[in-house]
């Protein structure tokens, strides 16, 4: 596909239409509507034809294949209708619609001594933006968010704050966040190369016992014995 032939083409069909008609008559939202006009995104095969059923025209047309803006035959416009309820049956997210990601009930990755995953399965889901998501190669297929308990890693993440994690980034990177496993037992700690060539698993949270003067939340050596890593933090949400 020609994004800016598809772009120039909607534009110019669309006449004295304006983005946010287009986009209740289409079902495709305002925002992805000015950006295929843009050039800066390629519509897919389903989008294309809700387009081309709203604006009365060829899907041929909008893609550069005719120069004649051909009213839409009954065939686009079933095949819109068809992908439309198709979409909404599968939850399938469109071209403009969020992801949403796995929210997993009863697991805990403990940002403190350590916690025990009782239950992995999926209570709910998380909506995060597409364009965000393929920005940073995420995809719901590998990513769950958690919740965090404990104080351990504070300011960076307080006690009940949610955690999206990405279980395909497995090797150790410096300075990053990481939920690791040992036994029954989650942890949320950045890790820390060491000079010998090892890691450390490390506590953002720096206080100090008032008696000893001893960290509160020491580093630990990593890898823990039967540990490993689940996969790198890449978003936090938490309340103010």
């Amino acid at each position: 596909m020609d994004r800016l032939t598809i772009g120039e083409n909607v534009r110019r069909q669309r006449g004295g239409m304006s983005e946010s008609q287009l986009a209740r008559a289409s079902g495709i939202s305002q925002a992805a509507i000015s950006r295929i006009e843009a050039g800066l995104r390629e519509p897919a095969a389903d989008t294309l034809r809700r387009l081309a059923a709203a604006l009365n025209v060829s899907a041929d047309y909008l893609l550069g294949l005719t120069d004649a803006p051909a009213s839409a035959t009954e065939r686009d416009r079933e095949m819109a209708a068809r992908d439309a309820r198709i979409r909404d049956l599968e939850g399938r997210p469109g071209d403009d619609e969020p992801w949403r990601y796995p929210l997993l009930n009863e697991t805990y990755s403990s940002a403190g001594p350590g916690a025990h995953v009782t239950n992995e399965r999926s209570a709910s889901y998380v909506p995060f933006r597409q364009d965000w998501s393929q920005r940073h190669g995420l995809h719901p297929s590998h990513c769950d968010v958690i919740g965090v308990r404990g104080d351990s890693m504070e300011p960076t993440l307080q006690d009940g704050a949610w955690i999206l994690v990405d279980r395909r980034r497995t090797e150790p990177r410096d300075g990053k966040v990481f939920v690791v496993r040992a036994g029954d037992e989650t942890l949320v700690k950045r890790l820390r190369r060491v000079r010998s060539g090892g890691w450390w698993l490390v506590s953002d949270n720096r206080s100090r016992d008032a008696e000893t003067g001893r960290p509160t939340h020491p580093p630990r050596s990593f890898p823990l014995a039967g540990g490993a890593i689940i996969g790198q933090v890449m978003w936090a949400g938490k309340t103010l």
